[in-house]
């Protein structure tokens, strides 16, 4: 399996912007689908045509938080097995992808702290930014 791209949980995969080698790699264990978080490119789409995998463009604007539907889409996604195993990724695979790996295990039932320790310690770089915590820690919360 490529090396910069870690089974988060069952059924997700997290990672930076893939090759269309890594895909490969990818399908053969099982890959489904791949969510792309990048605004700035897109060439997750083509490589996923390519392959015949199921594409969803998310796009969050690097080093910045989601709109909550934004997380819910994924979520969504996440929740529908035909989807499994699914493939989530940035440019590096740290910031925007570890918040939304972040949010699914809050939502699969792990603590907050954790979630964001955890997501942080999966990077070899310094994880998320602080505006990014703090962003899954309302999420938790809830609204209001």
């Amino acid at each position: 399996m490529p090396t910069d791209f870690l089974l988060a949980g069952p059924g997700l995969y997290r990672g930076p912007q893939p090759r269309v080698e890594d895909l490969q790699t990818l399908k053969s264990r099982g890959l489904r689908s791949v969510v792309n978080l990048r605004e700035e490119s897109d060439e997750s789409r083509y490589y996923c045509r390519h392959l015949e995998l199921s594409y969803h463009g998310i796009p969050v604007v690097d080093w910045t938080v989601p709109e909550v539907a934004q997380v819910e889409e994924f979520l969504d996604l996440m929740e529908h097995p035909p989807n499994r195993p699914l493939l989530i990724h940035c440019w590096g695979g740290v910031g925007r992808t570890g918040l939304f790996v972040s949010c699914w295990r809050i939502r699969m039932g792990m603590k907050t702290e954790e979630a964001i320790r955890l997501s942080d310690m999966e990077t070899p770089h310094q994880g998320m930014n602080q505006i990014q915590r703090d962003w899954i820690r309302a999420f938790a919360t809830g609204p209001g």
